[in-house]
């Protein structure tokens, strides 16, 4: 039986000007808007040990850590009783923070902090005020570099909006429902407090992203008769590349896009060739065919090839950190906490008070827009994000799935995100044909608002301190806090911000925040940023004596041209 069709939907969709207007449009106020609440320290040693591997290699020390205060203070935290042997697992585990891909992408935003330091009057007393922190006891150094690396995240999550609203484009919904798709990932899911960090997994989710983008293209440029452009072939293979070093858990979701760039050049080649010999008598399209593999190939397995080096080098494996590193991590007060999700564990994950359709409610359309999924574009599609997502869930997102206590989300998953939200983008398509429509699309778009928003106003090194000294108070383990309203971060932040917000300190009632009986007072450090001050702007004006004037025209200046952009789309 056919699939119901959607109104509005094109056979193959091309991407005109318009739509490029108004991708445009969302990138420019993406852009501004998490550059606006991006944090720039890392608050938790952990975040930090990866920040100084970027410092490291920006140095030309290689990946590891030291030379400063904050590696010399994670190098010694261990007491001193510690043997040679415990001393040198620490160090492993240290090092192993750092995705190879990530930190590599950050080295040059490094240099650029540096620069900055030395060039703008004025840096040296912000750089001084700045080492008379502490983090762990150990004093701050490198301000700019910190605040330089901690941009990389705000813009590549403009970039997956950017791309979003681009592949939705081109799989042929209207340009509202488009935007509105883009929109609904980068602020209405957990994508966004996620995007606010120094690190994670927003660079492999860019990267996958653009891939598969540039795959819709090419496979539209060969159903057209035309050889995709060689420099868009070049890149796709360089994303993939890169994307399999920025995160080891995608070596089975990276294959499956390889394999449908290979499957689309070679059918459309072969197509092409057969409309040659019909419309020409003519043959030759095999050395094409192998011109375009070759230009897609090289640069992934010459990444590959780079990626494995790497490995072998830090952690004597050639596929990434893999099982032997799962070891190190499980070492020290680094340790993640992975562990695996039963079927049950799974169920909650997604029902759970912060559970994945609580922090990404537009997956309920995704069924949806599954079965509303027509046309040929849509159904290659979503073939495509089905086994990308089993090769995201095989390759590690089912084991580890909401158990990170460091992840606002569960952020093994976030590489499926968007891939998710343009399938239920199929369905925002059916549904703004009515008001009754329209509403649900609105109410499910506003609470994904308000759930992910307490991730921007707290910091979740806060929640996570709290939950700890919770934890050692009652000599009782939180176990899985997403699966309870008590201690689910979505609510647990605001909670924390309306602490706050009516000037009572950083002393918190377990009672207020964890619905716990009794008297226990807990309470955060000084690091944990208190109040809004993790927003780096702020934190530049309050405590660096900064002036906010400048970003702040940038962010105007932002803002007025991406309301530009999407008044010119309509001309179009």
């Amino acid at each position: 039986m056919k699939s119901p069709s959607v109104p509005g939907v094109r056979r193959f969709a091309r991407i005109r000007r318009g739509e490029r207007l108004l991708a445009r449009g969302a990138l420019c106020l993406a852009l501004a808007f998490f550059v606006a609440i991006f944090s720039a320290l890392p608050a938790d040693r952990g975040t930090e040990a990866q920040f100084q591997a970027v410092s490291s290699l920006g140095r030309g020390n290689g990946f590891a850590i030291g030379g400063t205060p904050e590696s010399d203070g994670l190098l010694s935290s261990l007491p001193a009783t510690s043997t040679e042997e415990e001393t040198q697992a620490w160090a492993a585990t240290l090092n192993a923070q750092a995705n190879t891909g990530e930190a590599l992408a950050s080295v040059p935003f490094y240099w650029a902090g540096k620069v900055f330091d030395a060039l703008v009057p004025g840096a040296d007393d912000q750089e001084q005020r700045f080492a008379s922190r502490t983090l762990g006891g150990s004093a701050r150094s490198e301000y700019f570099a910190h605040v330089m690396v901690g941009l990389r995240n705000p813009l590549l999550a403009a970039l997956c909006i950017w791309l979003v609203v681009l592949c939705a484009s081109r799989l042929g919904l209207s340009r509202t429902t488009a935007f509105a798709t883009g929109i609904g990932f980068g602020f209405c899911t957990f994508f966004m407090p996620m995007a606010r960090q120094p690190f994670g997994g927003i660079q492999a989710t860019s990267l996958l992203l653009g891939a598969f983008y540039l795959i819709l293209t090419a496979r539209e440029a060969l159903e057209r008769g035309r050889r995709p452009h060689r420099h868009f072939l070049v890149i796709c293979g360089l994303c993939l590349g890169f994307a399999w070093m920025s995160q080891d858990n995608l070596t089975y979701a990276v294959g499956v896009l390889v394999a449908t760039m290979m499957f689309v050049l070679v059918g459309g080649h072969k197509r092409l060739g057969e409309l040659r010999v019909a419309s020409a008598g003519k043959g030759g399209e095999k050395p094409r065919q192998l011109q375009d593999l070759l230009l897609f190939l090289v640069p992934l397995l010459a990444l590959a090839g780079v990626g494995v080096g790497f490995n072998a080098l830090r952690f004597d494996s050639l596929l990434g950190r893999g099982a032997a590193s799962l070891d190190l991590l499980g070492q020290g007060d680094l340790a993640p906490g992975w562990a695996w999700a039963g079927p049950k564990q799974l169920a909650l994950h997604f029902v759970s008070p912060g559970g994945l359709l609580v922090l990404a409610p537009l997956l309920v359309l995704v069924p949806w827009g599954w079965v509303l999924s027509d046309g040929r574009a849509c159904r290659f599609s979503r073939l495509v994000i089905l086994l990308l997502s089993l090769g995201v869930f095989f390759g590690g997102g089912i084991a580890y799935a909401g158990v990170q206590p460091w992840s606002f989300g569960p952020g093994q998953l976030l590489p499926c995100l968007p891939f998710f939200v343009l399938i239920a983008g199929v369905a925002l398509e059916q549904m703004r044909t009515t008001a009754r429509g329209r509403f649900s699309a609105l109410c499910l778009l506003l609470f994904g608002l308000l759930s992910n928003a307490g991730g921007v106003v707290v910091n979740h090194n806060s929640y996570e301190q709290l939950t700890a000294e919770l934890s050692t108070a009652t000599q009782s383990q939180v176990a899985l806090p997403a699966m309870e309203l008590a201690y689910a971060a979505p609510w647990a932040h605001w909670r924390i911000f309306r602490h706050r917000l009516a000037g009572l300190g950083e002393d918190f009632r377990a009672e207020e925040i964890f619905f716990i009986d009794g008297d226990l007072v807990l309470g955060t450090s000084p690091e944990s940023a208190p109040g809004l001050e993790h927003l780096t702007w702020l934190d530049m004006q309050r405590n660096l004596g900064a002036e906010f004037w400048p970003i702040g025209a940038v962010l105007l200046l932002l803002i007025g041209q991406g309301i530009r952009l999407l008044l010119r789309s309509s001309d179009y």
